[in-house]
């Protein structure tokens, strides 16, 4: 492959089939190994760090094995990114361990269309499982080392097999294009799950001067209005120095209007100063 991400063609043809880039997410663990994983992550019902989901299956968050299972928990789009240092659970996720069999195939189906297995199984589609070619093309197409490709091949051919992509010693074509169709070149589910109606999900309502107030037509917001303020008692060339006018925008859901007028003081305050 002379192009690293060449534009790829529709596979929609015999004979046609996606480019694989170089350096796509490339999982080094089955979903069937990162599941106790994703059970835990829901069974927590909301946002929780690293640490926390491995503690909840009892086992240590740090090292090699962690690393891997966490990443490919990650790349089949079973949990969200970091954000704070915790992540969620996806509605992929969910359905995964959802105890619903077609809802769980369909995950599976998914999650290994997110990853950079989706171009080594397109490409084999209607022909029989070769684990040593398949090694080839890693190697060959997505750089895998050769001390890593015969393993990765058998991964492929793994989860491949859980998805149901493979029936008979055969790449099955149908279930293959429909994931693809479904899951677009790229693409991971990246969007948290519902939570439990079960399980407390929302935080306890903040104080009425904590909230964002509503603007209504016609009406300026607090941070519209303390930018006016401003650039009105700043534009008559004396508490701003030489008639300049200036204009602050503040974020209102962040700050209380006591804030905010305390805010506008220090900033009139250190443009006065001689």
């Amino acid at each position: 492959m002379s192009d690293q991400g060449q534009e790829s063609e529709k596979p929609d043809t015999p004979g046609k089939r996606e480019v694989m880039p170089r350096g796509q997410r490339l999982p080094n663990a089955s979903m069937a190994e990162v599941r106790d994983l994703v059970v835990a992550l829901h069974e927590l019902n909301g946002p929780a760090s690293r640490n926390l989901v491995f503690g909840q299956v009892g086992k240590a968050a740090t090292g090699g094995v962690a690393d891997t299972r966490w990443a490919s928990m990650g790349y089949y789009g079973f949990r969200t990114g970091l954000v704070d240092g915790k992540c969620e659970l996806t509605n992929r996720g969910a359905a995964f361990v959802s105890g619903d069999a077609t809802a769980e195939l369909e995950a599976k189906q998914h999650a290994v269309m997110s990853t950079g297995f989706r171009g080594v199984i397109n490409r084999f589609s209607t022909r029989a499982v070769n684990e040593g070619a398949i090694a080839g093309v890693l190697r060959d197409d997505l750089g895998v080392k050769d001390t890593k490709s015969e393993a990765l091949a058998a991964l492929v051919v793994a989860v491949a097999t859980d998805a149901g992509f493979i029936s008979d010693g055969k790449f099955q074509a149908a279930p293959i294009e429909a994931a693809m169709e479904a899951v677009p070149a790229g693409a991971n589910d990246a969007r948290p799950a519902t939570r439990s109606k079960t399980a407390p999900a929302k935080s306890p309502s903040p104080p009425a001067s904590a909230r964002p107030l509503q603007s209504t037509p016609g009406a300026a917001t607090p941070a519209s209005h303390s930018a006016q303020l401003l650039a009105t008692e700043g534009g008559d060339g004396q508490s701003v120095p030489f008639g300049v006018s200036l204009e602050i925008t503040i974020e209102a859901q962040h700050h209380t209007p006591e804030q905010i007028g305390e805010i506008v003081r220090q900033v009139r305050e250190a443009l006065t100063e001689d």
